[in-house]
């Protein structure tokens, strides 16, 4: 229930400062008009109760333009005033709430619990206020604001009536149809960019699947190999090259050993002289040691030049040989790096991969789960668009309305009259049988008493029934001069039923009238609306309900009571000589 505690109003319309409590019970609200002809109309009455639909909703029943609704100055002319202030405070699903709704400042501040909501713009102020409580502005004034034209056309235009529009909406199926249409257009949009997300999600996998992990085992091995005939080669070859290298060293040395002693040999038999300490010397051995040595140094040269050749050849072939195992394990070593390095992105990937996939796993879950909730909403949409939800709603309606009309009958002093709503397609009908005659009547039958107490229970009925199935209700209910026609036995069965709405759902109840043509209700209090140059000013007194109620229901007490008022002025008057 949206219960009202407060409200403090300050150059609001033609009120200067007033501040109003909701305590439950019943209120009796009259106005004087010391500016007017007609005493009791214009003086603020209905300001001061729609005070609360200018501070949650920007506006009232009244049709009056924004800037008129700021307390002008006496004295002024047109229709610029004084920017109104609205303090409102009520609780509701659990939290409390102040709105200041100020037209001086621009602005509305909302808080929740004590906490500024700091919301800037007045629009989405409004709408807070309305998501939060759950009602527009033409549920709450029907829900609250009971005025003759509605009671009247409980029954005689109930289909077009708004509270016939609450009972088709009350589960906001309106609201609902659109809201879940929009969302469907969501769903839709967040369907489409899951999947871009996963097609985005799955060329990344395919690449990074592209890195496999690379065996090293065949590599080293096959390096381990060409080490292995590399060292062979320099075991076999490159000994038997460094030896030859050493034969020709030798041959060489030979050679010039060879050639030395020849042309020694050749200075010996030219001079016949020993070149050492030149003694003569008989030169026959000289030159057969020079003609051998002669005759086997070509021999030695050509055998040198043919292990150069050798040399050459195998050095050359060796190199090559050499070379290319160099370089094929170079290139064994490179692959190994290679592989070394694809075998680390491939576990770098792995990870990477494993993080894609359950991104992918939650992208498709998400699809899922949108695509069942788009299902859910098309399903939805076609059976509002059916009109079943629409007629189970209705036959629920009056199913429950009609126990409450049972239930609030029992307050009326109407016990022939006997009333049944009724569902017809898309509209309730209401079958009213006077048991005094046997027969179904018209309301239009009926006298103004019974017809303005039935129009009421229906009212009643209807309220209770929304509360029940929408959880739309409030604890203020405001009759603003709709109940000034009762006559005397149906304004005691009103005593009744509000005292019932008073103590067992803590209503506000507050009868706005010319006068005391109420004078069987017991009223709380009186809030009174006097004004004077153009100024409203509120007064609320408290009525000894006691004591009115004994009085009115029971004259005859008029006089022990004054007796015993006059027992109690002798008393202390008697007391007063003594002292």
């Amino acid at each position: 229930m949206l219960y009202f505690r407060r409200i403090k109003i300050k150059d609001f319309k033609s009120i200067k400062s007033a501040e109003l409590e909701y305590s439950a019970g019943v209120w009796q609200v009259i106005g004087v008009n010391n500016d007017a002809v007609f005493k009791s109309n214009g003086s603020g009455k209905t300001t001061m109760l729609e005070a609360i639909q200018q501070c949650l909703f920007n506006k009232t029943t009244s049709p009056t333009p924004i800037e008129d609704t700021g307390r002008k100055q006496v004295g002024t002319k047109g229709s610029s005033g004084i920017g109104y202030e609205i303090e409102l405070e009520f609780d509701y699903d659990f939290h409390s709430y102040r709105v200041i709704n100020s037209r001086k400042a621009m602005k509305i501040q909302i808080f929740k619990d004590g906490d500024d909501l700091m919301i800037k713009s007045i629009p989405a102020a409004l709408k807070y206020i309305q998501t939060t409580i759950g009602m527009d502005f033409q549920t709450f004034v029907t829900l609250t604001f009971i005025t003759h034209d509605t009671v009247v056309n409980m029954l005689d235009n109930f289909s077009s009536s708004a509270l016939m529009k609450i009972i088709l909406n009350f589960s906001q199926i309106v609201e609902f149809e659109r809201g879940a249409k929009a969302e469907q257009k969501i769903l839709d949009r967040d369907i489409a960019s899951y999947h871009a997300h996963i097609q985005t999600l799955e060329d990344s996998l395919e690449l990074l699947n592209q890195f496999q992990p690379v065996n090293l085992q065949p590599l080293h091995l096959r390096k381990t190999a060409l080490v292995y005939k590399k060292q062979q080669l320099a075991d076999t070859d490159g000994v038997e090259i460094a030896q030859l290298y050493d034969t020709i060293t030798q041959l060489q040395a030979d050679i010039d050993n060879a050639t030395a002693t020849i042309n020694k040999l050749v200075n010996t038999v030219q001079t016949e002289t020993c070149q050492c300490c030149g003694q003569s010397l008989d030169t026959t051995s000289a030159k057969l040691q020079l003609e051998v040595l002669q005759d086997s140094l070509p021999s030695m040269k050509s055998a040198l030049s043919d292990r150069q050749q050798e040399y050459a050849d195998r050095y050359a072939a060796f190199s090559k040989e050499e070379g290319q195992l160099s370089h094929d394990i170079s290139v064994v070593d490179n692959e190994i790096n290679i592989a070394k390095t694809k075998n680390y992105l491939y576990e770098d990937n792995k990870e990477k991969a494993g993080d894609l996939r359950k991104k992918l796993a939650d992208f498709n879950k998400q699809v899922d789960d949108a695509t069942f909730r788009a299902n859910v909403i098309k399903t939805a949409l076609e059976v509002l668009k059916s009109g079943d939800i629409q007629k189970d709603l209705l036959v629920t309606f009056v199913s429950i309305l009609n126990v409450h009309l049972a239930h609030f009958m029992k307050f009326v002093s109407l016990d022939y009259i006997n009333v049944i709503a009724k569902d017809n397609k898309a509209n309730v009908t209401f079958s009213i049988h006077d048991s005094r005659f046997n027969q179904e009547v018209s309301i239009h039958s009926l006298s103004g008493g019974e017809k303005t107490r039935l129009r009421l229970i229906i009212l009643l009925a209807m309220l209770y029934t929304i509360k029940e199935l929408a959880s739309i209700s409030s604890n203020i209910l405001v009759f603003d001069e709709s109940l000034d026609t009762l006559d005397d036995s149906a304004e005691k069965d009103l005593a009744v039923l509000f005292e019932y709405l008073v103590t067992h759902d803590s209503k506000f109840i507050a009868l706005v009238s010319h006068g005391n043509q109420l004078s069987q209700v017991d009223f709380t209090g009186t809030l009174k609306a006097e004004k004077t140059n153009g100024v409203t000013e509120i007064t609320k007194e408290l009525q000894y309900a006691l004591y009115s109620t004994l009085v009115v229901k029971n004259p005859l007490l008029c006089v022990p009571l004054f007796l015993m008022g006059c027992m109690i002025g002798q008393l202390l008057m008697y007391k007063h000589c003594l002292t």
